[in-house]
């Protein structure tokens, strides 16, 4: 079976933060569900009513009401069946968002775990009362959006990531890949994972054979195989959307193409608009506008 990759749709690119309630109706359930697909962002499902079947690499279990699938980092998987009357919510976030202060080597070792090592998280988690309370709180904050609500949901998904981390991860279990994945996957995983840790400084093919062993034309065929863009339009796309969440503190654009890992502001301009659809400087008004709101 083919892995795709999937860039999840955020509403708010200041927010990374998606919650979509789900039925078993047709018009709910999208192709992306049904083919094995992956994304870097942390993925929930949680079952309210009926029963969905999901496949990872742990395995295909059905999950039932009060019970929740979790998609790692990086984690091929793919929905199975539904049962008649399903209601299940879908939650995605970014872990960058939550653990993502380069700056704190504390909070880095606990996003190290959930990247380095995310076959060695529960997928399938039942009878966790406390978790399920906290994506309860999650929901009604997000649907909601009273004043701070912003502040509310992040810091639940702290208390989310903690539980995770104390409950549900078990390194010494390290699970063998299913013989339905692409094994090769995994060099792409440790792409992405050097990738997210050096982007601000330069990045060659070299590098990243170094990185993973394998030949530059390999690294070259793999990862377009996965994500289905190039290296290099990989890490320009990524490196643009830092330096918005930079803009975005208060940053100079010039300070933030500097601190993304662009030397050249005339050739970050040029990529910033190819990647964002406007340029750096729109981009720096569009969010002085949204503060003055």
């Amino acid at each position: 079976m083919d892995i795709c990759y999937w860039q999840v749709p955020m509403p708010e690119w200041d927010f990374p933060v998606r919650i979509v309630e789900r039925t078993n109706e047709p018009e709910d359930i999208g192709t992306s569900d049904w083919s094995l697909h992956w994304h870097e962002d942390l993925e929930f499902q949680y079952v309210k009513a009926g029963a969905v079947q999901l496949s990872c690499q742990e395995g295909v279990q059905w999950v039932r009401p009060q019970e929740i699938f979790f998609a790692n980092w990086c984690e091929p998987h793919h929905a199975v069946g539904f049962e008649s009357h399903s209601r299940y919510y879908v939650i995605q976030v970014d872990l960058e968002w939550i653990l993502g202060e380069s700056w704190n080597t504390r909070l880095a070792q606990y996003r190290d775990a959930f990247v380095l090592h995310a076959q060695s998280f529960h997928a399938f988690i039942m009878n966790d009362s406390v978790l399920c309370g906290f994506f309860d709180e999650i929901i009604q904050e997000y649907a909601l959006r009273e004043s701070g609500y912003e502040l509310r949901v992040k810091g639940v998904f702290l208390s989310v990531i903690c539980h995770l981390y104390r409950h549900h991860f078990h390194p010494e279990q390290i699970r063998p890949n299913d013989a339905c994945y692409d094994a090769s996957f995994q060099y792409t995983r440790r792409i992405l994972n050097y990738i997210n840790h050096h982007f601000d400084s330069p990045i060659t093919l070299k590098n990243l054979a170094a990185e993973t062993g394998i030949t530059t034309s390999y690294i070259c065929q793999l990862f377009k195989r996965h994500t289905g863009c190039t290296v290099t339009q990989y890490i320009n796309r990524l490196r643009c959307y830092r330096a918005i969440s930079l803009i975005e503190t208060g940053m100079s654009v010039t300070q933030a193409s500097l601190a993304v890992g662009y030397n050249d502001y005339n050739y970050f301009s040029r990529v910033f608009k190819r990647f964002v659809g406007i340029r750096p400087t729109d981009s720096m008004k569009r969010i002085q506008e949204d503060l003055k709101k």
